[in-house]
């Protein structure tokens, strides 16, 4: 009797827990995928950043030399 009744309150417990473990595992796996996003557009948007002002320096310099 005792490991009837033992089955069935387990039962629910167990779907619950795995039904928990499963959105915690979906939500670690999006949020990881939403760094590396956030990290790669980051990078990008630096590095156009300084080509950008490697552009305007070198520009900067070509325009202020004097005429030979």
């Amino acid at each position: 009797m005792f490991e009837l009744l033992l089955i069935i309150y387990l039962v629910p417990v167990i779907i619950v827990l795995s039904l928990l473990w499963r959105l915690v595992l979906w939500l670690a796996r999006n949020v990881l995928r939403l760094a590396g996003w956030l990290i790669k557009k980051i990078c990008v948007l630096v590095w156009k950043g300084l080509l950008l002002l490697v552009g305007i320096f070198l520009g900067r310099c070509w325009v202020n030399r004097p005429p030979d």
